[in-house]
């Protein structure tokens, strides 16, 4: 199908029915972990009794109590596990929550405490009661075997949500859904704005303002091929879609072209990523108060474009261009206004090339360079100029068009490597895997201090480029209390957790099951720590696709115990919890 180019289409408003729910928490989220569903399972909706004891008031009714659950689902079946994990030395067997044919997916958190799963054709929000039972309740009203990236938002009453979904197991969205809930997350208004699609046609939502008040959209025009990108304004309710552009992506099926486009949407403007010529793609702005305007260039004087990212207040963008074999050079470029920039700045060095971490899916989180909530700028770098090459990550101060001041976040040594850059903006934390010889670490720096030292943990690694996946791993928790890392020590693998912000990196030593004195058998170096720190759980795997996870608490008190067996393909897993009010 191709469009029409107009400046605006005016979208239709349907309003369906409306159904209920609970909880509240009102922030912006735009995620989604994974796939959907078969609509031929059988599902268990009703809550189910927590396996721990609770305790009565004087009324005899159980008093609310915080409780913590792991959900895990499966790949070949409809099968949702959830694991009680309000008692860190006594877990119980799994619950069964969902059970069938097809598919269960997991697709991220909601503002209403609540995890999206989609099942038996349904796109639900599962979250804990008071007194820890498991409740589903709509998070659409509409059937759906698919889903892609929902981005809430804050409303007066509640929220809303921007999503679209599919009628295909693992296949294109094509339905654009505009959904609205109370302040406890029930449905209380549902529409389909879906614009007009061939058959195979898809419909993509990209990005949503910081206000809330726009949506970026991506339209299959022709099959495989053409796509249109609309702004589609969300104020109070999707009204009218602004064409924007058209891309060409030959070559990219529907279903994976959301993870090619590096897209940026903010309060003033769209910036996207378009190929001038083959091989060749720059960042075109488009100004939202006036999208008649020429798609400005943003980098006239560079090259291709390898990269875009953005600063917390979006005033200042950091593009890589040129350079090689995931290192590329790094300039920071100021908007004066939504679609004007004033000329690039180097901010890598020469011969000191910025980590470029593009291959497969994009992860901004994993980049290898961008901007803390001070405005500093930091970025991994190589030293080719060096003998043997060098490594590290550097810190930098732009003041009015200069860089004022540059440190190095890590000791440099010969042979050194830095991999596993990852940052967390919430939390400000930027951590990284140090490698030298056959050794490596875990470290990590709090952007927060003053200055910004690297913390290593007080721990070394077995490292050998002959087996990869046997590098250490980290993660810490949401509340950025305690930092975990797994890896080999003498060919057995070990887990260590520290708290983060001791300078002195002092760790705790967990002790693990044996689970890999089995032929075949391996367990994922990368923990999932729990969002308070308190308790971790670590994947296993055979090699004819079953896998299994271990628990232990972090402190030490007590051994990690095997809480799944091989049993299932595993597919994804998540920490959900109720933390009463």
């Amino acid at each position: 199908m191709r469009l029409p180019s107009p400046v605006s289409i005016s979208i239709g408003i349907t309003l369906a029915a409306c159904q209920p729910a609970e909880t509240s928490s009102l922030e912006t989220y735009g995620s989604a972990d994974e796939v959907s569903t078969d609509s031929t399972t059988e599902t268990d909706t009703q809550s189910e009794e927590s396996t721990e004891e609770s305790t009565s008031t004087e009324t005899g009714e159980p008093e609310p109590h915080a409780s913590l659950r792991y959900l895990v689902n499966t790949t070949e079946d409809a099968l949702l596990l959830g694991i009680n994990l309000d008692d860190p030395l006594a877990v119980p067997e799994p619950d069964t929550l969902i059970s069938g044919e097809g598919v269960t997916g997991l697709f991220g958190p909601t503002p209403f405490e609540s995890e999206i799963v989609v099942h038996d054709g349904q796109v639900d929000q599962l979250r804990l009661s008071d007194i820890g039972d498991y409740d589903f309740l709509p998070l659409a009203v509409q059937d759906a075997l698919w889903m892609d990236r929902v981005y809430f938002g804050a409303g007066v009453d509640g929220a809303n949500a921007i999503l679209t979904i599919g009628q295909e197991p693992f296949g294109v969205n094509q339905q654009l859904l505009w959904v609205e809930y109370d302040s406890s997350g029930q449905v209380t208004g549902s529409q389909d704005y879906t614009p007009p699609l061939e058959t195979n046609g898809a419909v993509l939502v990209l990005d949503r303002s910081p206000d809330g008040r726009h949506a970026a959209v991506l339209v299959d025009a022709e099959l495989d091929s053409l796509w249109h990108i609309y702004v589609l304004n969300l104020d109070p309710q999707p009204n009218v879609a602004t064409y924007i552009d058209v891309l060409d992506l030959t070559g990219l099926p529907p279903t994976s072209v959301g993870n090619f486009i590096w897209l940026h949407l903010d309060n003033e403007r769209i910036v996207y990523r378009k190929e001038g010529q083959p091989g060749v793609f720059r960042p075109l702005a488009v100004e939202l108060g006036d999208p008649d305007t020429n798609r400005i260039n943003l980098t006239p004087a560079l090259g291709h474009i390898s990269s875009l990212v953005w600063s917390p207040d979006q005033t200042r963008v950091l593009v890589t261009t040129g350079g090689n074999n995931g290192y590329r050079e790094l300039w920071l470029v100021d908007m004066l206004s939504p679609t004007m920039a004033a000329p690039p700045l180097r901010i890598s060095e020469p011969g000191k090339d910025a980590l470029v971490n593009t291959q497969g899916v994009i992860d901004f989180a994993t980049l290898g360079h961008g901007f803390d909530e001070f405005g500093r700028i930091w970025y991994a770098y190589a030293d080719s100029l060096a003998n043997p090459v060098s490594v590290g990550i550097n810190l930098v101060v732009v003041v009015d068009g200069e860089v004022i001041q540059r440190s190095d976040l890590t000791e440099t040594a010969p042979g050194l490597e830095i991999e596993a850059v990852s940052f967390d903006a919430k939390l400000q934390l930027l951590g990284y895997r140090a490698q030298s010889g056959n050794l490596s670490s875990i470290n990590y720096v709090d952007m927060t201090a003053a200055p910004a030292v690297s913390v290593r943990l007080d721990q070394d690694f077995d490292h050998s480029t002959i087996t990869p996946v046997d590098s250490a791993g980290f993660a810490w928790s949401a509340d950025g209390s305690h930092i975990s890392v797994v890896g080999l020590q003498n060919a057995t693998a070990g887990l260590y957790t520290a708290e983060l912000g001791d300078g002195s990196g002092a760790t705790v030593a967990v002790t693990l099951p044996d689970v890999e004195s089995a032929a075949g058998i391996t367990l994922d170096h990368m923990p999932r720590v729990s969002p308070t720190g308190e308790q971790v759980i670590l994947w296993y795997a055979a090699q004819d696709g079953r896998k299994g996870l271990v628990h232990a608490p972090t402190d030490g008190s007590g051994e990690g115990q095997v809480v799944l067996g091989l049993q299932h393909s595993l597919r994804a897993g998540t920490y959900i919890q109720h933390v009463p009010e």
